[in-house]
């Protein structure tokens, strides 16, 4: 045995990103199947939440994930990713995760998410940044099932007048 830990730096930085995507996934089903108290009337539910990392520009970074500038001219450091992470209502673990640039909507992750996951047995929990139609179109074509908190203005397009205050439930 080595004290050196050179070689797992080195390997790390060679460890491709789709292998952390996958290792989550795997473990985040292993969770769910030693969990039965995950399920919700036998859906599994999974919040969708999106955020920003500053992450900094080292090694290909920036080829991925591009400095983002600011008003002062001064030239951008900081190189942004957006991400979007299913997580488990009940036990917390990250089921699947998207990422990308900033180019690259929240909303565009969360469907690619939703695909990859195809799960039938779901229900989808979104705030209004995901009570979008093409959000609840795509969990519609994976035969899963959406809970999405919608603005006024889309809930006045879907309904065709100005809501009262309460729950409206719609079928696409």
């Amino acid at each position: 045995r080595s004290n050196a830990t050179t070689a797992f730096s080195d390997a790390r930085q060679r460890l491709p990103l789709s292998f952390l995507s996958q290792a989550l996934t795997m473990q985040a089903t292993q969770i769910v199947k030693l969990t039965p108290q995950s399920l919700w009337r036998g859906l599994q539910v999974s919040l969708l939440d999106g955020s920003t990392v500053r992450l900094r520009p080292y090694g290909d970074i920036p080829d991925h994930f591009p400095p983002h500038g600011n008003q002062h001219k001064s030239s951008p450091y900081w190189c942004l990713m957006r991400v979007v992470v299913g997580f488990c209502a009940f036990t917390g673990a990250a089921l699947r995760c998207g990422f990308g640039s900033l180019k690259v909507s929240e909303q565009t992750l969360a469907c690619d998410l939703i695909l990859e996951q195809a799960l039938g047995s779901c229900v989808y929990i979104g705030d209004r940044n995901f009570g979008v139609y093409r959000i609840v179109q795509t969990v519609r074509a994976v035969g899963a099932h959406a809970l999405v908190r919608l603005n006024e203005p889309r809930v006045r397009k879907l309904l065709g007048r100005t809501p009262r205050p309460g729950q409206y439930p719609v079928r696409w």
